[in-house]
């Protein structure tokens, strides 16, 4: 019994850190908020443009797209502190560049909006007011239509 031990605790699957792995060091990580700052990524494809430029601005080809995601994820997790107003300076600029994507989303998000219902907010457009139109027959297919007034 005493031979198998070793047999079966070989075939368990490996915990921890890849070999050769590196820590992230304040320089690096304002390497990849200076990256994710530029590239304001939203899916994929931009945290592959992030991670591309990543690699050539800190030279650190070793890491991979999870690898800056999950460190940039776990930055914005950070909670509040409670009795110490002092924030780490990498969070808070974590903080920082996470509301301006969500802001460049919602607004591009807006611009298509406005674009499908020929309203330009360019042109100093605003909605006013949502109005309801029936389709005839009473039943619950009534449309919101938004109104734009200038």
């Amino acid at each position: 019994m005493a031979e198998d031990s070793p047999a079966v605790g070989s075939l368990k699957a490996k915990k921890g850190r890849k070999k050769g792995a590196k820590k992230w060091t304040d320089e690096r990580v304002h390497h990849l908020l200076d990256c994710i700052q530029v590239k304001k990524p939203c899916g994929p494809i931009g945290w592959d443009q992030t991670l591309q430029l990543y690699h050539s601005v800190s030279n650190d080809t070793s890491r991979e797209e999870p690898a800056i995601r999950k460190k940039y994820n776990d930055l914005l997790q950070v909670p509040k502190p409670t009795g110490d107003p002092m924030i780490c300076p990498l969070v808070k600029r974590a903080k920082q560049i996470y509301y301006e994507i969500n802001s460049a989303v919602s607004s591009s998000t807006l611009g298509n909006i406005e674009e499908e219902a020929g309203v330009s907010s360019d042109d100093g457009e605003e909605i006013q007011e949502a109005q309801t139109r029936s389709d005839g027959d009473g039943d619950a297919a009534d449309v919101a239509v938004a109104t734009a007034v200038q």
